[in-house]
C-alpha cells in the first residue's frame, strides 16, 4: 500500500504565497537562466529530502513542506545561476544546521543560513548582486511578493510591523550618507522586498510585541543601507542584514520586557 505523504498546511500556505514571486523571477531573468534557476530549485530540493531521510532514517520524511519552502526562497533569492557544488554545500549546510539540528524547529531561516554560507564560502561567485545603486528599482517583483505577503499575514503567519520598521529604518538611515539614490528605491532595488516579506517578518522568527518587531524591521532597514553605502562594492546587503537582525531581535524582545517589568 503506498504511504500517504502529509504536508505541513502552514508550510503549504508559504509555497503558494512563493508561487508569484518565484514566476515573476523567471520571468524578469528571461528563458534560458530561467530554466538554470528551476533547476537549482530542484537541486536544492532533493539534497534536503535527502538529508531529512537519512538523518530521520525515514524514506518520506515529514517536512516536505518545509523542503519545498525553503527551495523556493533559495532559488528566488538567488541573484544568479552559478555552479552546482557551491549550491550543494551551502544548501545542504543551511538545512542540517537550520532544520535538522533543531528538530525541525528552525530558530533561524534555512534559507538565509544557506545564502550567507554561500556568500562567506563563495564571495566571488554569483549569490549576491553587487553595485546595487547602480539597478534600476525592480516594481513588479516587489508588486509580486504584495498577495502573498497579504494572503500570509491574513493568516498571522506574517507580521506587518517588521515590513513598516524596515521603511522607517531605511529612511531614517539614508539621510545620514551622501546622496545616492532615494530612501524608497532601496525598499524595490535587489532582493530586499523577498527577504523583508518572506523571512523578516515571518512569525516564526520574529519577537512578540509590535514595539519590537518595529524596532526589528528598523535595524534591518538601517543595515542594509549601511552595508550599501559604506561598503565600496555596494553589495545588496540583504541577506547580512537579515542574518544581524535575526541574531540581535532576540536581545530586543528580552530588553524591551526588561524594561517594562521595570518601569
Amino acid at each position: 500500500m503506498a504511504r500517504r505523504v502529509a504536508i505541513d498546511s502552514d508550510e503549504l500556505h508559504w509555497c503558494l504565497a512563493l508561487l508569484l514571486p518565484l514566476a515573476m523571477r523567471c520571468y524578469l531573468d528571461g528563458s534560458e537562466i530561467a530554466l538554470q534557476r528551476l533547476t537549482v530549485l530542484c537541486l536544492v530540493l532533493a539534497s534536503s529530502f535527502f538529508w531529512s531521510a537519512l538523518i530521520n532514517r525515514r524514506i518520506w520524511p515529514s517536512s516536505v513542506g518545509a523542503q519545498l519552502h525553503f527551495s523556493m526562497l533559495f532559488a528566488i533569492l538567488l541573484f544568479e545561476p552559478v555552479g552546482w557544488a557551491p549550491v550543494m554545500f551551502a544548501t545542504s549546510f543551511g538545512w542540517i544546521f537550520a532544520h535538522e539540528m533543531f528538530g525541525g524547529k528552525p530558530v533561524l531561516s534555512p534559507a538565509l543560513i544557506a545564502l550567507a554560507t554561500a556568500l562567506f564560502s563563495f564571495p566571488d561567485t554569483g549569490f549576491q548582486e553587487k553595485w546595487i545603486l547602480n539597478v534600476e528599482p525592480a516594481f513588479f517583483m516587489a508588486l509580486a511578493c504584495l498577495p502573498g505577503g497579504l494572503w500570509l499575514a491574513w493568516r498571522k503567519q506574517l507580521q506587518l510591523p517588521v515590513l513598516l520598521g524596515v521603511a522607517v529604518g531605511v529612511a531614517a538611515v539614508v539621510p545620514l550618507f551622501p546622496p545616492s539614490v532615494q530612501w524608497w528605491e532601496h525598499l524595490l532595488i535587489g532582493a530586499l522586498a523577498v527577504g523583508v516579506v518572506f523571512i523578516a517578518a515571518d512569525q516564526k522568527f520574529v519577537p512578540a510585541g509590535i514595539v519590537t518587531q518595529v524596532l526589528a524591521g528598523a535595524l534591518i532597514g538601517g543595515l542594509v543601507v549601511v552595508l550599501r553605502l559604506a561598503s565600496p562594492d555596494q553589495p545588496d546587503g540583504v541577506v547580512f542584514a537579515l542574518l544581524l537582525g535575526s541574531l540581535f531581535t532576540p536581545l530586543l524582545g528580552r530588553l524591551l520586557a526588561w524594561r517594562t517589568s521595570h518601569a
